[in-house]
Formats: structure tokens, C-alpha cells, sequence
């Protein structure tokens, strides 16, 4: 057997020619034809067809997959939307019950600060109308809470404010609360009030005040609240040394931005300060220094200018001199050289501050009209007002009466239970002996109301009403109940007549008294035929298909031609009686029937039952009143039948339609 080889061949091919020669190859590799014979294993195509089977299973399998999850994911869809409509329904329902119940809590709390106003203020709650309206004009207008605002108004009223410095406090004050330096309108208060009483500041320039807060807050590293503090606790020194308010939030901006000590701790450090820096002794020592701080009248220049001229004097001197470091220990002790030091030094960041100051005054009011466009205001807006919607409500004298009996009503009640209350264990005792005979009765002989068993030994109608099993029965074996559809059915006239042959007896034709026929609203010839009613009785029912058409003008122009044509639209037209009869034949024609002569209860008659009632204007009858009149003209045409055939004829002619019935 050969073995295999390995052949290596090179070409030589020169550029120029090596178009002809790869021309060349393909012609000659035209014609070759090439057998491959492939030598499978016994059994490998049926392994073949059972792989592609099995893959042909998978996939219908995957396929039936892919439809029940995609049944599942409708199932899902439709069970997840249920669901999003439920919640959706119930976060409504929710809401406007939360909406109901916080109105409520919110109009009673409200009330009870307005009260307590009127018991601080000493003024009737009647008196205090302006203060309720003015909080419910800004709450309403501004998106404020009335809550808050009510119990600032308290505040400022223990302050010995009049009714309307209040008001116009509550209109700066408010719009505190949409500007972003300030923290809460408590705190907010608070300053307010130790600015107004230190500084002598009037309500009017309140929210002026409250503005350079903002600008200051709003320009450096500082917050309103911080400046607050400082107010609060410094604002009394600095005031007593002759400083005015901007001067102090400047001077604290500057040292605050600075050092980023806390604000109580600067305005600790100032109170001291501004106490040291008039002494007789240091203001002897600076002079001696080249500082001064008096003017020619003897008088000390005031902290903010004393500053100012320490800052020019001590400039140009090293911090590390020996007379620098006695300064600033004359000036705060030891414990305050790191506010002395940024206090002198960071002057003109003070002046900056001060600057700002003068000039943002109305901030306040910039950023509260910035403040609308938000949608959180908006929404505290649209709350306020349904909660003024319910304080106007709970005010109201209807409310107020209506509240005051409820009141009067859970008073009584409680009353009554304390009243009650010796004899509670009695009564306990007695529900329990109750409970017992409930019990027994229920296990004994199947009563579960209670009172007055009914005795239908002889039989006759449950007495009462509803539709449940509330009348307990004691039944004798072999006795038949039936339902109450079938009494209704049945008729109870006839049920206690069959109750009457118990005991026997011979038995009578149990329909003796026929329904009236004047009654039922038949006609006179009825009373000739009374054999057509044998088998009619109050409980029969008669029902029949009512189909409505109608006839225009259009309609009859296609019935009729030419000279005809116009007579019959003439006639229509005249809207009379003669109108009505052509109408009533014109709908004889178009419905393929006949007229009925006379005053029948019908109009026209076809084939087998099939009858015609014609309204040529008015209303339509109502299908029950066209049902009747169907019924009344069958009776009236076989009584007519009945009366041309004679008494014999009619008789054996009823005989034979109850054989065939």
C-alpha cells in the first residue's frame, strides 16, 4: 500500500505575464469533474433523522413556551393592570378622605391659637377677625403654612405688639420662609423680636431688616440663622456701645466667614469685646498707642468706627510684636484672641458686608416672587385654601350648632353609661343567659330570632318578609315544603284550597271566580264568549314580538305614482282625520296586510297572528300597551269565530283545541 507524500511544486511567474497564465489555469480547470465519496456508518441517517425529529420537538416545545409565557404575560398585564386601577381608586378615595380629615384637625387646631391669641391679647375672638384674614390673604397668596403664622402671630402678640404691628410683622415674617438663607419662621421670630426691641426698629421696617439678613446670607459664607444668634446675643452690647444693627451683621459676617467658629461662640466673643473696648483703661492704653477712641466731646466713637481705626493703626505692625499681642489682650483677654484678630484684620471684608447690606433691603421680597414658580408652593398654596375653605365651613353658625349638639349629645351618652355602671355586671349576667338560650334554641329546635313561634298545623302562609331563612319551621315527616317562586306561581288561592282536602272530600272545579272581563278592560262582546276564558287565569302571561317601523315620505313616493301619488301626499299633508285613515291604509300597503274594519283594538291583520297598529303622529305606544292590544283583538277575533259558529259548534270546537293542546 503507498504511503502518503508530500509534494512541493514553485511556480516561477513573471509579472508581465501573469494575466495569460491565470487565463491559462482556468480554462484547463474547466472541465474537471471531482467524485467525493462519503463512507458513513450503518445506522448513521436514522440517528440523523432522529437528531432533526428531536430538534423539530424542541422547537415546537420552545414555541409552546413562548405562547403560555406569552398567555402568562397577558395574564400578568391584565392582573397588574386591575391592580394599578385598584390602587389608583383607592390613593383617590385616600387622599380626599386625608383631605377631609386634616381640613377638620386643621380648622379646630387653628381655632384654638386663635383663642389663644384673644386670651393673650385680651381682645374677643370677634376682635381678631382682621388677624384671621390676614393670615388666610398670605397663606393663601404666599404658600405659607397658617399654622405657623398663627403661632407667630401669638409670639409677637405676648411682645405687647398692637393688632396691626402684628399684621405687618406676619407679612415680613412670611416671606422669610420662601427665601433660602433662612431656617424656620420660629427661629426667624425670635430674631425679629430681639432686633425690634434692641434696635428700636419699627414693624414697618421690618422686612428691610429681614432683607439685609438675606442679602448678607445670600453673598457670604454665613447663614441667616447664624446672624440671628448673633443679634440675640450681642445685639444688647453692641447696642449699648453705640452700633446699629447693619454694623453688628457686618462685622459678624466678616468674622464668621472668616473663622468659621459657631456663631455662639463669636457673639460671646463680640459681647465681650464691645464691653472691654470702652473701659477707661483700655481706651488710655490705646490712646497711648496712637489710637483713638473718643471724639472731642468725650464721648466713645462707637464699636464699629473703633474698629475701623484699630484696623488702620495696627496695619502696618507685625502681628508678632510684643504691643500687638498686649492689644488684642486689652481689647478680649486671652480667651478671645481668635475673634479680636479676624475682627481687626478682616475690616474690609466688614466694609463689603456692610455695603451689601445697604443695598438688599427688598431681597426679601425678590426671592419670595422667585419663590412662586416653584411647585411645592404651589401645591402649600392649593392646600392652604381648602383649609380656609375649612375654617370658613367650621365657623360658619350652621357648623358651629350642629357641632355644639353633637357635643351635648356625647355628653348625655356619657352620662348615661356612668349612670349605667352599677349595672353593668347585671347586665353582663343577662346577655350571657341570653347567648345560652340562643345557643340552645339554635341546637334545639332551629329557631334563630327569637319571639313567637307561628302554629300551621292546618298550613297556611309564612307570615313576614325578606328572602332569607329567618322563620324557624317544626315540620312533620311526609309534609312538602315548596319554594316561594312556586307559591308566587302557583297562587296561594289555589294552594289553600288543595290544603282543604286533608281529609278528604269531592273535589270542585277549583277556578270558580273568573277574572272580570270588564276588568281586564275587554270589550262588550266578550261578555258573549265568557267559554274563551275557562282556561284563562290571574297568573297566565301572554307575550308576543313587537317590531317598530317606520314610513317616510320617501316611502310612499315609491308606492305610488303620478296622479295618485299627489293625492295621497295631499291627503297626508291635510293633517286631519282623512289624513290618519290614508296613513292607516298607506301602512296596510306597505306591510302587506289588511285593514280591520270598526274600532278594533288593532289596526291590521295578516297571516296567523300577526297584527298591525298604525300611529300616524303622537308618541308610540308602549310595548306593553301594543301587547295588550294584540291580546284584546285575538280574544275579539275568536270570539267572533266563536259566536258565527253557535253555542254546539263552539263547544266542540273548544273540546277539540284542549285535545289538541
Amino acid at each position: 500500500m503507498a504511503k502518503g507524500f508530500v509534494l512541493t511544486s514553485t511556480l516561477a511567474i513573471q509579472a508581465p505575464n501573469m494575466r495569460n497564465v491565470v487565463r491559462n489555469i482556468n480554462n484547463q480547470l474547466k472541465g474537471v469533474n471531482a467524485n467525493v465519496n462519503v463512507n458513513l456508518p450503518k445506522g448513521t441517517a436514522g440517528q440523523l433523522q432522529t437528531v432533526s425529529q428531536n430538534l423539530q420537538n424542541v422547537s415546537n416545545n420552545a414555541k409552546a413556551a413562548g405562547r403560555s409565557a406569552q398567555r402568562m404575560g397577558s395574564s400578568f398585564r391584565g392582573a397588574l393592570s386591575y391592580l394599578m386601577k385598584y390602587d389608583l381608586a383607592r390613593s383617590i378615595i385616600n387622599a380626599f378622605v386625608n383631605t377631609i380629615r386634616d381640613g377638620v384637625t386643621s380648622a379646630i387646631a387653628f381655632e384654638r391659637e386663635m383663642v389663644k391669641v384673644s386670651q393673650v391679647t385680651g381682645k374677643t375672638m370677634n376682635s381678631l377677625k382682621g388677624l384671621e384674614r390676614e393670615i388666610t390673604s398670605l397663606s393663601t397668596s404666599l404658600g405659607v403654612s397658617s399654622s405657623s403664622l398663627v403661632k407667630t402671630s401669638r409670639v409677637l402678640a405676648q411682645t405687647g405688639m398692637t393688632a396691626r404691628d402684628v399684621r405687618i410683622s406676619l407679612d415680613a415674617l412670611a416671606k422669610t420662609t420662601l427665601a433660602a438663607t433662612f431656617d424656620d419662621i420660629t427661629s426667624t421670630t425670635e430674631t425679629a423680636i430681639a432686633a425690634m426691641r434692641q434696635f428700636n426698629i419699627e414693624a414697618s421696617n421690618l422686612e428691610r431688616e429681614l432683607g439685609r439678613i438675606n442679602a448678607l446670607a445670600a453673598n457670604f459664607a454665613v447663614e441667616a440663622g447664624d446672624i440671628g444668634v448673633a443679634i440675640r446675643r450681642a445685639g444688647g452690647a453692641f447696642k449699648a456701645a453705640g452700633g446699629q444693627l447693619m454694623e453688628l451683621e457686618a462685622m459678624f459676617t466678616a468674622v464668621r466667614s472668616t473663622t468659621r467658629e459657631t456663631a455662639e461662640t463669636i457673639a460671646t466673643g463680640f459681647r465681650t469685646i464691645f464691653t472691654r473696648i470702652q473701659r477707661p483703661k483700655t481706651i488710655q492704653f490705646l490712646r497711648q498707642v496712637g489710637v483713638e477712641l473718643q471724639d472731642l466731646a468725650g464721648n466713645f466713637v462707637g464699636p464699629y468706627e473703633a474698629v475701623r481705626r484699630l484696623n488702620i493703626a495696627l496695619k502696618d505692625l507685625d502681628p508678632r510684636d510684643v504691643r500687638y499681642s498686649q492689644i488684642v489682650e486689652q481689647l478680649g483677654g486671652f480667651r478671645q484672641v481668635s475673634k479680636v484678630i479676624p475682627l481687626i484684620q478682616q475690616f474690609g471684608v466688614a466694609q463689603k458686608a456692610l455695603n451689601v447690606a445697604q443695598s438688599g433691603g427688598t431681597s426679601l421680597a425678590r426671592d419670595a416672587a422667585k419663590a412662586q414658580q416653584s411647585v411645592a408652593v404651589q401645591v402649600v398654596k392649593v392646600k392652604e385654601e381648602f383649609q380656609a375653605l375649612f375654617r370658613t365651613f367650621m365657623g360658619s353658625s350652621g357648623m358651629q350648632a350642629m357641632v355644639k349638639m353633637a357635643l351635648e349629645l356625647a355628653k348625655a351618652l356619657a352620662t348615661v353609661a356612668e349612670t349605667l355602671g352599677p349595672m353593668i355586671p347585671m347586665l353582663t349576667a343577662l346577655a350571657a343567659a341570653k347567648g345560652v338560650a340562643f345557643l340552645a334554641g339554635g341546637m334545639g329546635r332551629g329557631r334563630n330570632q327569637g319571639g313567637r313561634i307561628n302554629r300551621f298545623a292546618s298550613g297556611g302562609m309564612v307570615p313576614g318578609r325578606g328572602n332569607r331563612d329567618t322563620v324557624p319551621a317544626m315540620l312533620t315527616p311526609g309534609e312538602f315544603v315548596i319554594r316561594k317562586s312556586s307559591v308566587k306561581a302557583i297562587g296561594t288561592d289555589r294552594l289553600r284550597k288543595m290544603n282543604r282536602y286533608a281529609s278528604g272530600g269531592t273535589v270542585e272545579q277549583m277556578a270558580k271566580k273568573k277574572p272580570s272581563i270588564k276588568k281586564l278592560g275587554f270589550d262588550e262582546p266578550f261578555k258573549r264568549a265568557k267559554s274563551v276564558f275557562d282556561g284563562l287565569q290571574g297568573q297566565d302571561q301572554v307575550s308576543a314580538t313587537v317590531n317598530r317601523k317606520k314610513i317616510s315620505r320617501a316611502d310612499v313616493e315609491k308606492m305610488y305614482k303620478g296622479a295618485q301619488r299627489e293625492q295621497v301626499l295631499g291627503t297626508l299633508a291635510l293633517n286631519n282625520k282623512a289624513s290618519a285613515d290614508m296613513f292607516e291604509a298607506v301602512a296596510a300597503k306597505k306591510s302587506r296586510m289588511k285593514l280591520i274594519p270598526g274600532n278594533a283594538p288593532m289596526d291590521l291583520k295578516g297571516r296567523g297572528l300577526k297584527y298591525g297598529e298604525v300611529k300616524f303622529k303622537g308618541r308610540a305606544e308602549s310595548e306593553k300597551a301594543v301587547i295588550n292590544k294584540v291580546l284584546r283583538q285575538h280574544l275579539t277575533d275568536k270570539t267572533k269565530k266563536l259566536k258565527d259558529s253557535g253555542p254546539d259548534r263552539a263547544l266542540s270546537s273548544r273540546a277539540k283545541n284542549n285535545k289538541n293542546r
